[in-house]
């Protein structure tokens, strides 16, 4: 076996295996977490704009405005149907009581696509649950 074969196939199998850790190791938050924004997701997909605001804390802050922006923000864009939300991927780092989040989401009907969107989450658990404490739309 030449020495680029070696190289090559020890370079996956590390890769394979942490990968292998990512998705079968995951702590209980991160899941938590993941299932959060999926719910986050599906009342945005019934346009249920009250079950998103409650996720956002009351300390919230982005680069683009407080609290009473973001709640204008989703209470605006969920006055007209989204279509079906798909979760293309939710990548979770948790340390301690804070976390951050990258989600992907896929708008659609049936096979046509609407819009795609990633957003960059800031999270802290509060009173024993997590809320969004800023959120990036990614570009």
């Amino acid at each position: 076996m030449s020495f680029q074969a070696k190289v090559i196939g020890g370079v996956g199998a590390v890769m394979g295996a942490a990968l292998i850790f990512i998705l079968f190791f995951r702590t209980s938050d991160e899941a938590a977490i993941e299932a959060f924004l999926r719910e986050g997701a599906e009342a945005a997909q019934k346009a249920d704009p009250d079950k998103v605001v409650a996720m956002l804390s009351p300390a919230f802050k982005s680069p683009q405005g407080d609290r009473a922006w973001a709640e204008g923000r989703i209470r605006g864009a969920l006055q007209r149907s989204p279509g079906q939300i798909e979760v293309l991927g939710c990548v979770v780092q948790v340390d301690g009581d804070a976390a951050q989040a990258t989600l992907r989401l896929r708008g659609h009907l049936g096979k046509n696509d609407l819009w795609r969107a990633g957003f960059d989450f800031r999270l802290r658990r509060e009173d024993g649950a997590w809320k969004v404490t800023s959120a990036e739309e990614l570009r």
